[in-house]
């Protein structure tokens, strides 16, 4: 079974990719600092971008003692098909 990334993520920058792949391996709490930690890389843009694009789902907004928690939108059934 090849493994793709569903369409919409496709489309996006590389360090939307990722933060999208990684919080779709590892959802709940996350934050701006944590993910950068993990990844390497400043996620801030990524992340508001990813969640206006409906890719993310931010199940609980950030605030300023810890982060949000979000998790992935997974492709629909054609869209993995593709």
């Amino acid at each position: 079974m090849e493994r793709r990334l569903p369409e919409a993520v496709r489309e996006r920058t590389p360090v939307e990719k990722l933060v999208w792949l990684y919080v779709r391996q590892y959802p709940g709490q996350h934050s701006v600092a944590s993910l950068d930690k993990a990844l390497g890389v400043y996620p801030a843009r990524a992340l508001n971008a990813l969640v206006d694009a409906g890719l993310l789902i931010e199940e609980e907004p950030p605030t300023r003692m810890k982060g949000g928690k979000y998790r992935a939108i997974l492709p629909s059934p054609e869209e993995a098909a593709a």
